[in-house]
């Protein structure tokens, strides 16, 4: 019966109809008070977007708002833009000071589209005008009746009723906006997911109704689902001509397109062996000075840059990155907070083997190294092959000089922890025969963005790394090539502004440039084959992959 009540007060309220009435303009649109402070999170600010502390918005003298809007009626005939023009009004209230934390509720009328993209498809429709209509009294059968309407029988009110004021009034809009827009969504889209993720923002929610920019549709569209689903919905997979070349690349085949022949073990142990060890070398030489100790780097500095960069990222890849329901922007990840000294990491012998892996498929197939997994016609997908080559590693690591080596380089690597981890970075400066302290900076800003990265990748993506041959193309290949796209940008903005060259790089990097080596992806044939595979599905295609886990629009199931 409540289903029932619920669904005819949507009906009776204008909010699911077709129709459009005439009724009297409503005079008295006041919002309702607020008794209760929203529980608004200290979260990192991403510009039009997070409003951990809203401002003060005097009232302002507009039109009343026409009652029988409802949101849910698609807008037809010419007539379209008039009857736009009429409610694209907004009425807002003073903030309500209660206790310590400013909340503020702002009646809002028909605002315009919100795109996530240039297509038509992306854009979602924003009008609250018919919310005029929901009162105290009416607030049950609302939330009843939405969640009906949203193809639920289970009574909604009973999860919202223990909300603060402030906090339905957030979820009033949000409920609405999402109901909206539920005819751009596939069928099989899970309504009920998305309640149940909305219903938990509101208790945390970072934007209001009304917030410049935006920000409140962004929130919502993405907590909710929304601009994930239609952002993967307007793509498609690589069609069928490029499939076996790409299936190639994840899965590295023998000479001619043929099946890879049996493991070489010789070869695998004496041309292997030799480059880890000529490439470590290498390194460590950047880490001596002699007696002297090297130059400090203050991650107090670094840190500062961390909370730039995790702004700038959501920019340069937008809408992507926001777009993922329960990724990191809105899960209350601080970029800042979660910078360490690679001095943390730990150097258990798991790590140690972790490491050779991880520095063995970069070479592996590199032609700098004569490519050493490809010689032994090493194969990934073969269990026998992987464990060969742990096994190997583990007798290389038994060398006192080369775990002396790895040890002392895991200290001096930046690196993410997987999950929810911390993101480590180097607490020191290398000797000069690496670059200058200037060179050292922009690479350290490159390492940045490219740790946050993996921070960012969906899990679903991660996870496809175990399927296939080639698992350093999705583990660090995709990584690398996304790192150049917003280094690239970020290296050009800062050329542009001392200010920000200042803020990032300090004045040591006024008028210097990175490196060249720095602007091109450097995981060798993981980084050549994401590159391709870009090229033949799309760089949309690739960021809905990383960022949304639509892993099928770059060729994997």
């Amino acid at each position: 019966m409540w289903l029932l009540r619920g669904f005819v007060w949507l009906r009776e309220h204008g909010l699911v109809y077709k129709r459009r009435s005439k009724s009297p303009t409503r005079k008295d649109n006041r919002a309702p008070t607020e008794s209760t402070p929203s529980r608004l999170e200290d979260k990192p600010r991403i510009d039009g977007l997070n409003r951990a502390t809203p401002r003060i918005v005097p009232r302002q003298q507009t039109t009343s708002l026409t009652e029988d809007q409802p949101a849910l009626v698609k807008d037809k005939g010419s007539g379209r833009n008039d009857r736009v023009d009429q409610v694209d009004r907004i009425q807002r209230q003073e903030t309500v000071q209660t206790g310590e934390r400013p909340v503020r509720q702002v009646r809002v009328g028909r605002q315009p589209d919100v795109a996530f993209g240039d297509q038509p498809g992306l854009q979602a429709k924003v009008d609250y005008s018919a919310l005029v209509k929901v009162t105290p009294d009416t607030e049950e059968n609302f939330f009843n009746g939405l969640n009906t309407l949203l193809g639920s029988d289970e009574e909604l009110w009973p999860h919202v009723e223990s909300l603060g004021e402030n906090d339905r009034w957030w979820l009033t809009h949000a409920l609405y906006l999402h109901a909206s827009n539920r005819g751009t969504l596939p069928p099989e889209f899970d309504h009920a997911a998305a309640v149940a993720r909305l219903l938990k923002r509101a208790g945390r929610h970072t934007t209001m109704p009304g917030d410049p920019d935006q920000a409140f549709e962004r929130e919502v569209l993405s907590v909710g689902g929304w601009a994930g689903s239609v952002l993967t919905r307007e793509l498609k997979p690589p069609p069928d001509q490029y499939a076996r070349v790409i299936d190639g690349l994840y899965n590295p085949r023998g000479s001619g397109g043929q099946a890879i022949g049996p493991l070489k073990k010789d070869v695998l142990r004496d041309t292997l062996l030799p480059a880890l060890e000529t490439m470590m070398d290498t390194e460590i030489g950047y880490w001596r000075r002699g007696d002297e100790p090297l130059e400090a780097e203050p991650l107090d500095r670094v840190r500062g840059v961390a909370s730039y960069v995790q702004d700038y990222v959501a920019r340069a890849l937008g809408p992507y990155p926001l777009a993922c329901q329960d990724g990191p922007y809105w899960e209350g990840f601080r970029y800042a907070d979660r910078v360490q000294s690679t001095a943390e990491l730990p150097t258990e012998p798991e790590h140690l083997l972790n490491y050779l892996r991880n520095r063995a498929q970069l070479i592996g197939r590199a032609a700098k190294y004569d490519a050493p997994l490809v010689q032994a016609s090493f194969d990934g997908n073969r269990a026998e092959d992987v464990q060969e080559l742990d096994r190997l590693l583990a007798e290389f690591l038994k060398g006192e000089r080369i775990w002396r080596s790895v040890h002392v380089l895991i200290k001096r690597t930046g690196a993410h922890t997987g999950g929810e981890g911390n993101i480590s970075i180097q607490p020191i400066l290398p000797n000069e025969t690496w670059g200058t302290k200037a060179d050292w900076r922009w690479r350290t800003l490159r390492t940045l963005v490219h740790e946050f990265l993996h921070r960012l990748a969906h899990p679903a993506f991660t996870a496809k790394a175990t399927t296939i041959g080639h698992g350093q193309v999705l583990k660090e290949g995709f990584v690398d090539l996304l790192t150049v796209d917003v280094f690239a940008k970020l290296a050009e903005d800062v050329g542009k502004s001392p200010e920000l060259c200042r803020r990032l790089l300090g004045e040591l990097g006024l008028g210097t440039t990175p490196k060249d080596s720095l602007m091109h992806a450097d995981y060798g044939q993981a980084s050549d084959s994401a590159e391709t595979i870009r090229r033949a599905v799309g760089d949309k295609n690739v960021r809905a992959a990383f960022f949304l886990g639509a892993t099928h629009l770059i060729g994997l199931p």
